[in-house]
């Protein structure tokens, strides 16, 4: 089988690596760009067969890289799905207006990954393949049978009228014993036909019977395929969370790439992270994404706040994650409204605000000792 190559182009190295590893056991080949003008460049040079745009990035933005694929004679007709954190219609409406296929909201999960036929799929074609042939011969044998008993009504008429001849002629006669040998043959044939006919349809009840049988097996193959994954999808949200959450020792990054889990894998517009500053003896504001302000109560309590049941609301504080090491509390990520097309927080994001608790304030301790040995060193 050939492999497949597909463009993925997007800003944020978080959503590139979750796109490389949901897409890792396919027959593609991967090459990525990370804006919009390395993106038109590579469709050029690399004549994909699917491209992955994400709309908002540096340089040049999504619809307008979709536009300029779609200007160019070489790569018109390539595929192009956006990805984008809004799910909104005049977002979805704009990437049609310029060009793209399809579109698919952040966060990504793997069940929107495409399926290899299966056996099962094999079989059920073969099957109707099967099942089809033996219609068209059950047509054809009930064809015979309708033109045999027609012919069997016109032998028995001239059978009627050579025996009134045979009254008169003995040659009449001896016709009217041949028509009478071939109705006999023609009654042969009908009986065989009857039989083929009645073979037939005990054997298209047993293929039914049987693709019935293959329909349950794949519908269970079905449900435990997308259990497992949902359960792969879940740890490889975990794994690439904490790998990029150690991946550097500088402090600006370590902020960006908690500012990226909660957008891109809790699905969050608005986000505040808060450091707790021993000098000032208060909590600070280290970064945020669409908010900013001062925290509640709720962070003073070191307790990990959850609002299951409303995305905002009147409080609009959807989720306050303390950071601690040890029983310090060294910070605290506020999340606050959803992206609209995510209807409430999954088991998934409790893991993922758990791991933040521990990782992400390990990871700002480190890159403060980072920070602070630079600064002695200089």
């Amino acid at each position: 089988m050939s492999r497949k190559k597909i463009l993925l182009v997007d800003d944020s190295n978080t959503i590139l690596m979750m796109e490389k590893f949901i897409l890792r056991n396919g027959p593609y080949e991967l090459v990525t760009a990370t804006n919009g003008e390395e993106g038109v460049r590579k469709a050029a040079e690399h004549l994909p067969d699917l491209i992955l745009l994400d709309v908002i990035m540096p340089k040049m933005g999504g619809f307008e890289a979709c536009r300029l694929i779609r200007a160019a004679e070489q790569t018109k007709s390539i595929p192009i799905i956006m990805v984008t954190t809004r799910g909104e219609a005049a977002n979805v409406e704009a990437g049609w207006a310029n060009g793209c296929t399809d579109y698919v909201t952040k966060p990504i999960t793997m069940s929107a990954d495409e399926k290899n036929r299966s056996y099962v799929t094999v079989v059920r074609e073969e099957l109707h393949q099967y099942t089809q042939g033996l219609l068209r011969e059950n047509e054809k044998l009930r064809a015979m049978a309708t033109a045999l008993e027609s012919d069997k009504r016109r032998l028995e008429l001239e059978v009627i009228e050579a025996r009134v001849v045979l009254q008169q002629k003995d040659e009449l006669r001896r016709a009217a014993e041949t028509f009478e040998a071939t109705r006999t043959d023609a009654l042969m044939q009908l009986e065989k036909a009857r039989h083929d006919c009645d073979t037939a349809t005990i054997e298209l009840e047993r293929l039914r019977a049987r693709f019935e049988d293959v329909e349950h097996e794949n519908e269970t193959y079905a449900t435990q395929y997308h259990q497992i994954e949902i359960q792969s999808s879940n740890l490889s949200n975990l794994y690439v969370a904490s790998y990029q959450l150690h991946a550097s020792v500088e402090r600006d990054a370590v902020l960006s790439t908690i500012q990226e889990i909660v957008v891109n894998l809790i699905g969050s517009e608005e986000v505040a992270i808060f450091e707790f500053s021993d000098e000032a003896n208060e909590f600070r504001l280290a970064s945020s994404f669409g908010v900013s302000g001062p925290i509640g109560s709720r962070l003073l309590s070191g307790e990990v706040f959850v609002n299951d049941h409303v995305s905002g609301g009147e409080d609009k504080l959807t989720a306050c994650v303390p950071l601690r090491i040890g029983d310090r509390i060294t910070g605290a990520i506020l999340v606050f409204r959803l992206l609209e097309h995510k209807q409430g927080l999954q088991p998934v994001d409790h893991e993922l605000f758990e791991l933040l608790a521990i990782h992400a304030s390990t990871a700002l301790y480190c890159a403060s000792l980072h920070e602070s040995t630079t600064l002695a060193v200089h």
